[in-house]
């Protein structure tokens, strides 16, 4: 640029006279003083340029990672080179000038910037003595790595902010916020020009869009995303033109790198400790700390200046580039393990728990999950570390953060009458995420052989006292201040009484996730973490109580096996199927456990008790009696180790029986839920409706179906017989489910039934025909029988066989209007419809003309709509019920009378039902055709 400003000057002089230095009135001074500034700066450009690069050199030896490029930067050298070098060139040109003086204007802007250059000299030697300091260099490498993640938090959260808006917005206009997908089958109304960024979207053109006409106009992205060029941004039913009203960018406006910049923190971390340097690991955590809630701290400040409340009813928590923050932070922290520095291990370990406090207090609970996953992390074998002692500090020091943070933080602040509702809600959240990771943090411990610490943390973890206030102080008080009576308990706060289950859920995890892990151990003992830790894990399951406590945290288990499930989809090899069976993990722990007590009477019964895992645990006892392993039976007799499995088997059938008839008894006085019956009806309705088989035959005029009053049809109607069906589908609270695919299996046997009806009678009614020769011969005599006789044959029923389909020279069609039967339509043989069903013998083929064979004949109401199912849900009493047990025969299986009436009066008798009623008028119109072997 001042090139080109010289060279102008120099060819257009301004006019009119200027004022001149003494030194450039005459032009053979001029020319010596601009020849004498030329070699003086030259030379000093040339002597700071070496010593600052040797400067430069001396610093790389020791901080290798920082770039020349880097190093000029920060010292503003790149910069006093640029500026140094334009001085030098714009005096150049002047002084090239050979006509007489040079033109003033020209010599002055040369010489201003020459002494500039010269005026800039110390700073520039200041600056570059300073970026050698390495405490100087690495505040400012952290303070653009803190600047620029600041900017990009403000950004994110704006840009989430804006998104809120933008969602409430559309609900007022006409306006849908969609996906791209599916896109190409509407008009574009708008489409990317280029590759790039959505950085601002015109709610104005949009809205102006909408009322100009454009039918379903749909919003396909959002703001920050990246689109290729010509993407679909708008689309509508009907094309539209007009002003764009999205802004893409080819660039963020964030210009820096974060990734580049997180690895400074990195390089910085690691300085520091191969410095040793005390202050620099200090300077360092305040870096991490500030990195790690970046984005849950902004968003809280967002949503207390936020008057309307609409972002504090977002859950939003984005953690940020929390993987390259923890990356770069253990690298740091193993090394200084490695090297043996006790203090910045321990400046290290406490900058954790200070952190999981404030995330705690914020809530910031995907924060907190990221640090106990780091902290779990550090933990290490210790036998392989160079400095045993020091990680065997770190491995107590990283569980007892976890224990710590939710014993003196998150639990206090749950049971704090003066807490608010929702910080109430963060810490819980927080306890949730802390149990979890201590039992992470459980099996990392078996896995590196740290087992005295195994040992206290679930010690630890065990008596935490979750609930160490009545709740119901807080429940009672409805506001802040304000005591109620208890009285008013029946109107208390829900969101309380929602904590309280919560809180007492919390217990319930802790004794699933202990159990999950001591399930694991002995299961990935022989393989993967020694015999050491399977028997530590074995004394361990004693420490969860009683044999009540141990069936009661099966229970628990069982329903909140994802962490097992986790650990078992991690350790299992790639590239291969495999079934996820984490019951099989708890079954046979406790197989092992209540083998191992020898003084067991009786078990009591749970929920989790029914027949496939009361039979898998008999199994694994069978299992047991045939391997007989040495750490388990010890010296016991085989006939000892039998007489014990038989006993708990019987203990375990006794605790199934008790089980069934407990949920039986509380079933017999459970109303019905009205709302799970509708439910129930409606699932059999919409399925007998899409399956009707009847109906798609006689849309494709294989048969015909007669309307007629459902007053004049009779009382008699076409469905199932009474049906007793378990009482808990119909019932709130229950442990049954399938409600609704109950009733869709029992609707769509009820359509297929309409047909299959009519096809049993022609089964049962058919003249038999003699034929000869293959399959496809024997049908072609049956037609020209029934042809013969002057009926009108359309349909053939054949088994399922894909030999018999093809021996008939079909191939399976997809025609159109046949609804459900599709699956079930094989062609046309000589124009009559083939149809497979599962119920024909294999042997035998059968042709009709169902027009002639059969009426069919269903009802309708006055107004002419066709009378759906009639289902009723009724209530079975102790009268009902003997008399339905009084029509079974004797049992044979051990159950006695008060069992039967137990079960029966924990049904529900379920009657489905409708006017349809099928009457066979000419059975010679069908043909039953034998198959010999060699045909089918």
């Amino acid at each position: 640029m001042s090139i080109t400003i010289v060279l102008i000057l120099i060819f257009v002089d301004p006019a009119g006279p200027v004022p001149a230095l003494p030194v450039l009135k005459e032009a053979t001074e001029a020319k010596t003083f601009l020849g004498l500034i030329w070699q003086v700066e030259s030379g000093i450009l040339g002597l700071l340029t070496a010593v600052i690069l040797f400067a430069f050199e001396a610093m790389g030896r020791s901080r290798a990672e920082i770039s020349v490029w880097e190093y000029a930067g920060r010292s503003w050298l790149s910069q006093y080179l640029m500026l140094g070098a334009a001085g030098v060139i714009d005096v150049g040109l002047v002084l090239m000038w050979t006509e007489g003086r040079p033109p003033l204007t020209a010599a002055h802007f040369a010489v201003t910037l020459s002494f500039s250059a010269l005026v800039a000299l110390p700073f520039v030697l200041y600056r570059a003595i300073k970026v050698v300091h390495p405490n100087w260099l690495r505040e400012q490498r952290l303070s653009d790595v803190r600047r620029t993640v600041s900017e990009l938090v403000a950004k994110d959260l704006l840009d989430h902010v804006a998104q809120i808006e933008l969602r409430e917005w559309a609900e007022h206009a006409n306006l849908e916020l969609g996906h791209r997908f599916g896109a190409q089958r509407v008009a574009a109304v708008e489409q990317a020009s280029e590759a790039g960024y959505i950085s601002d979207i015109n709610l104005f053109r949009l809205e102006r869009m909408a009322r100009r006409g454009a039918e379903g106009l749909v919003l396909t992205t959002t703001l920050g995303e990246r689109v290729s060029e010509g993407a679909v941004l708008v689309v509508a039913r009907n094309s539209l033109s007009g002003h764009k009203a999205l802004c893409v960018v080819t660039r963020h406006k964030d210009s820096r790198d974060l990734n580049t910049l997180l690895m400074q923190f990195q390089e910085e971390a690691m300085e520091a400790v191969r410095s040793e340097s005390i202050i620099a690991i200090e300077s360092v955590i305040e870096t991490f700390e500030e990195l790690w809630l970046a984005w849950p701290s902004l968003w809280i400040q967002y949503i207390q200046k936020d008057a309307s409340g609409v972002l504090g009813s977002v859950n939003y928590e984005r953690v940020g580039p929390l993987g390259d923050v923890s990356s770069g932070f253990k690298s740091a922290f193993d090394l200084a393990v490695g090297r043996g520095l006790h203090e910045h291990v321990a400046q290290m370990s406490s900058s954790l728990y200070r952190i999981g406090r404030k995330a705690i207090e914020l809530p910031a609970p995907a924060s907190l999950r990221g640090l106990a996953d780091l902290a779990r992390s550090l933990i290490s074998r210790i036998s392989t570390s160079n400095s045993p002692e020091l990680q065997a500090q770190v491995n107590q020091r990283a569980w007892r953060m976890q224990v710590e943070l939710c014993d003196y933080t998150a639990v206090p602040s749950s049971n704090d009458d003066m807490t608010p509702v929702e910080k109430k809600r963060g810490a819980i959240d927080s306890i949730d995420v802390l149990f979890r990771a201590m039992t992470e943090t459980l099996k990392r411990l078996a896995e590196v052989g740290d087992y005295n610490e195994f040992v206290r943390l679930d010690k630890a973890f065990d008596s935490i006292e979750i609930e160490r206030e009545p709740i119901t102080r807080s429940i009672l008080q409805g506001t802040v201040g304000r005591q109620v009576n208890t009285s008013d308990v029946g109107q208390q706060d829900p969101s309380l009484l929602e904590l309280q289950l919560r809180l007492k859920g919390l217990g319930k995890s802790r004794l699933a996730y202990r159990l999950s892990v001591f399930a694991w151990m002995i299961a990935e003992s022989q393989e993967e973490i020694g015999y050491r830790a399977r028997e530590l894990a074995i004394d361990r399951m004693d420490a969860l109580g009683s044999v009540e406590n141990v069936l009661a945290a099966v229970d628990a288990a069982l329903s909140n096996d994802s962490l097992l499930s986790n650990w078992i989809l991690w350790s299992l090899p790639e590239g291969e199927a495999h079934w996820i069976d984490s019951n099989g993990y708890i079954l046979r722990a406790i197989s092992v456990y209540l083998f191992r007590h020898t003084r067991i009477d009786s078990l009591y019964h749970y929920p989790w008790m029914n027949d496939h895992r009361i039979e898998r645990l008999k199994h694994e006892w069978d299992i047991l009696a045939e391997e007989r392993p040495d750490w388990l039976v010890g010296l016991l007799a085989a006939d000892e180790i039998i007489e014990r499995i038989e006993h708990l088997k019987l203990l375990a059938d006794k605790a199934l029986k008790d089980q069934k008839a407990a949920s039986d008894r509380r079933l017999i006085d459970q109303l019905f839920d009205s709302e799970k019956i509708e439910r129930f009806k409606e699932a059999i309705y919409r399925t007998w409706a899409s399956n009707r088989l009847i109906v798609d035959l006689a849309d494709a005029s294989a048969i015909s179906i007669t309307q007629s009053p459902v007053t004049e049809m009779g009382e008699r109607r076409f469905g199932f017989s009474p049906l007793l069906e378990p009482k808990g589908l119909f019932v709130t609270p229950t442990d049954w489910g399938g409600l609704e695919m109950n009733g869709e299996d029992l609707g769509r046997q009820l359509g297929e039934a309409e047909l299959a009806v009519i096809i049993q009678e022609v089964m049962r009614r058919a003249p038999k025909l003699a034929g000869r020769g293959d399959a496809a011969q024997r049908l072609r005599q049956a037609l020209d029988v029934l042809r013969t006789e002057g009926l009108s044959p359309n349909i053939a029923f054949v088994p399922i066989s894909w030999r018999l389909t093809r021996s008939l020279g079909l191939q399976e069609q997809q025609e159109e209007g046949l609804g459900s039967l599709k699956g079930r339509f094989k062609g046309y043989f000589e124009g009559v419809m083939v149809v497979a069903w599962h119920a024909i013998p294999k042997e035998r083929i059968f042709v009709a003309d169902l027009n002639a064979f059969a009426s069919v004949t269903e009802g309708v109401s006055p107004d002419g709509t066709v009378v759906g199912v009639e289902t009723d849900v009724d209530f079975i009493d102790a009268d009902k019920a003997r008399e339905i047990v009084s029509h079974w025969s004797d049992p044979t299986d051990g159950e006695d009378e008060e069992d039967r009436m137990t079960r029966v009066l924990a049904s529900a008798l379920v009657r489905i039902r409708r006017p349809y009623q099928v009457q066979v008028v000419l059975p010679v119109a069908a043909r039953s055709i034998w198959l010999p072997e060699s045909a089918r």
